[in-house]
């Protein structure tokens, strides 16, 4: 399997994203097979963007609202109790077909208050975005 095999994989998992009114704003497949390419779809609607990427062999799902950026795993975590399963966005290409559509179903299922920029949730996704992080020091 080459790197941009999965390319319309990931258009088809996500075209529910332009059901929604979010428009394919940018299609960039991989130049190269190397696994350090890799390729990026930009959907953009009036509130939110939606960036799909693979890139270094990392699979991220990024949303943006206003100044605030976010990754699926983050929100995944922090908002839905790792409904996902995933812990990790490091995935080889001949793994990652079934990621990218367990993914793109879990948005579509569970997360319309973040594509229609819902004020409430994304009053709680920025405060928790820009909380400091700390770390437990242990004696």
């Amino acid at each position: 399997m080459k790197l941009n095999d999965l390319l319309p994989v990931a258009e088809q998992a996500f075209s529910f994203l332009l059901e929604r009114g979010f428009v394919l704003r940018a299609r960039s497949p991989a130049t190269t097979d190397s696994f350090r390419d890799g390729w990026t779809l930009d959907y953009h609607s009036d509130r939110v963007d939606v960036r799909v990427e693979y890139l270094k062999m990392q699979f991220n799902v990024l949303f943006t609202h206003g100044a605030t950026t976010t990754p699926y795993l983050f929100l995944d975590r922090e908002l839905k109790a790792r409904r996902s399963g995933l812990y990790d966005d490091q995935f080889p290409l001949d793994e990652l077909k079934p990621v990218l559509e367990r993914v793109a179903q879990d948005i579509a299922q569970n997360y319309a208050d973040v594509l229609s920029a819902n004020s409430t949730v994304w009053a709680r996704i920025t405060r928790l975005v820009e909380a400091p992080a700390t770390k437990k020091k242990f004696p």
